[in-house]
């Protein structure tokens, strides 16, 4: 009865099943779920054509869109990506502006994803740009002294390559508020 009055107003015109039906008519499930490469198509296909997706703004708001080749076809999709190994999700790289295509995704881990946040921040040296985290990772020091430099206004060669001082050779400057060496 609910049906039958909602549908003339443009409501619901099934009871869910046949959603159900379609999501899983691909081809591409296991058992009555779909596989882990067709949710990350359709989560991806959503995140940017559909307006009312929680994640549209950072998305299809910003001009990111999926190419035409994967956006029609599912299996083109899967052919040009493969798989997902275990604990990855789709990742747009290198470009993480860029859309959805070939050349420009690939299945990433938790970790690489995080280094592919467009808030990250990005320091220069000598030609190579890497997140705080990276450069932290790289040179084995942790990355809240790093943060903590940049925080004082130190450039970011200053804040990458001067030595840590230990704590007992350090003092701060009374006008610039910065630590200083005790050692001079």
């Amino acid at each position: 009865l609910l049906l039958a009055r909602a549908a003339p107003a443009g409501g619901s015109r099934s009871c869910g099943c046949l959603l159900l039906e379609r999501a899983i008519s691909h081809g591409h499930n296991r058992g009555r779920r779909p596989t882990a490469e067709y949710a990350a198509w359709v989560s991806a296909k959503k995140r940017c054509n559909n307006p009312r997706n929680a994640s549209f703004h950072r998305y299809g708001g910003r001009g990111i869109s999926m190419c035409p080749r994967w956006s029609n076809d599912f299996e083109a999709f899967l052919a040009d990506m493969g798989h997902r190994p275990a604990q990855a999700s789709i990742d747009r790289f290198p470009n993480s502006d860029g859309n959805y295509e070939p050349g420009n995704c690939r299945w990433a881990t938790r970790k690489q994803q995080s280094l592919n946040r467009t808030n990250n921040r990005r320091l220069t040296h000598d030609g190579i740009t890497l997140t705080v985290s990276e450069w932290a990772a790289r040179l084995g020091v942790a990355e809240d002294l790093i943060r903590g430099r940049l925080k004082l206004g130190w450039s970011d060669t200053e804040s990458l390559t001067l030595p840590v001082l230990p704590q007992h050779e350090r003092a701060i400057d009374p006008e610039t508020g910065q630590f200083v060496s005790r050692r001079q």
